[in-house]
């Protein structure tokens, strides 16, 4: 019993982790000790000398975000109230080598970053990347990325994104 409680624990917590966010820029896990409440007596049926806790992220309503861009959005500048979180979707194929190098204005914070192929099972497919930001500067911030391969010295024929927001 107590090994089948060990492995329960263990599949909440990396259940827990799979849906953190983590920063595209540092690496690290970066949510707010706000969005985090814990909850206890998990493992039903669990009758030791005191209750499990997992601690399980809970994100309020505001922060989800609410509008996503697309590469139909390039070298758009948009109006945009601080602290709004938004998407930003750009096709990408990392099997050929190519991906998104980002860059963000100071007042950008990059929530989380992610890819997704639209291909399941489907050898060399692309798919979509995702950046979850935040708006946490005022006056004019850029969302930028070049499309290329990492090792490669810049070129002027790769392709570039750049979403600015004036922050107010």
């Amino acid at each position: 019993m107590k090994n089948l409680h060990s492995f329960l624990i263990l599949i909440l917590v990396i259940v827990a982790l799979a849906f953190t966010p983590v920063n595209a820029t540092s690496g690290r896990v970066t949510i707010p000790a706000t969005q985090w409440k814990e909850t206890a007596s998990l493992v039903r049926g669990y009758t030791g000398p005191s209750s499990p806790s997992v601690i399980v992220p809970v994100y309020p309503a505001a922060s989800i975000p609410t509008t996503t861009y697309t590469g139909n959005d390039n070298g758009k500048t948009l109006s945009i109230v601080k602290n709004s979180i938004v998407k930003v979707q750009l096709e990408e194929n990392p099997t050929t080598g190519y991906s998104w190098n980002i860059t963000a204005s100071p007042g950008i914070q990059v929530v989380s970053s992610s890819y997704q192929s639209s291909g399941m099972g489907r050898f060399g497919a692309g798919g979509i990347h995702t950046w979850v930001i935040k708006i946490t500067g005022t006056g004019l911030q850029q969302f930028s990325g070049v499309y290329k391969k990492a090792w490669m010295p810049a070129s002027h024929e790769d392709s570039t994104y750049i979403l600015s927001f004036t922050s107010r």
